[in-house]
């Protein structure tokens, strides 16, 4: 990644955070100023029940729940600056664990190496070749271990995506039927 991407990225992260920072305040005084019970349609339940395990485990339990206050107060959490700051922490010290430790253990190897060719050096030319092949291949798992790993993680991804899809399908169609758009609901349930 190339340090323009990386600042533009940066970037992108902070206007996003004083965005949300911007509109919570919004959020807290509107739902103070009503005290009106809010009903939910039948599918925002069946949207939550069929989000796959990955995410359901990010989100507040209180959000699945059937009261509407609960749900406006655990969203409030939620959604307040100090809770979106550590969840982005976490997910970015998460994905600097996994090239932290490639890089560790790369060096480990080539410390080895150079343990074993000084070793190599005492016992004769012969080993040092064997030992440099040995290197290299241990180089060369690593390398491979790391890109079928990321092989998975792309996967797993694209499955999360398709099950958030599906799940977000019958809650538009549901959106749209209430909005009286009874062709773009059939369009989007087919």
């Amino acid at each position: 990644m190339t340090k323009r991407a990386w600042k533009k990225g940066c970037v992108a992260m902070l206007m996003l955070l004083l965005t949300l920072a911007l509109l919570t305040p919004g959020v807290r005084a509107r739902a103070g100023e009503s005290d009106s019970v809010l009903s939910l349609p039948a599918e925002y339940g069946d949207m939550l029940a069929s989000l796959p395990e990955a995410v359901r485990s990010c989100l507040p339990d209180e959000l699945f729940s059937r009261d509407a206050n609960e749900q406006a107060a655990a969203l409030e959490q939620f959604l307040s600056p100090e809770s979106l700051l550590n969840y982005l922490l976490e997910t970015l010290f998460f994905q600097l664990r996994t090239p932290l430790s490639l890089l560790l253990r790369i060096c480990g190897v080539l410390l080895l190496r150079a343990l074993l060719d000084c070793l190599g050096g005492v016992l004769g030319g012969g080993c040092t070749g064997a030992f440099s092949l040995l290197c290299r291949l241990s180089v060369g798992l690593l390398l491979m271990e790391q890109a079928l790993s990321l092989t998975v993680d792309v996967s797993a991804y694209f499955e999360a995506i398709v099950q958030m899809t599906q799940a977000y399908l019958p809650l538009m169609s549901a959106m749209y039927l209430s909005g009286g758009n009874v062709a773009v609901a059939a369009v989007n349930q087919s």
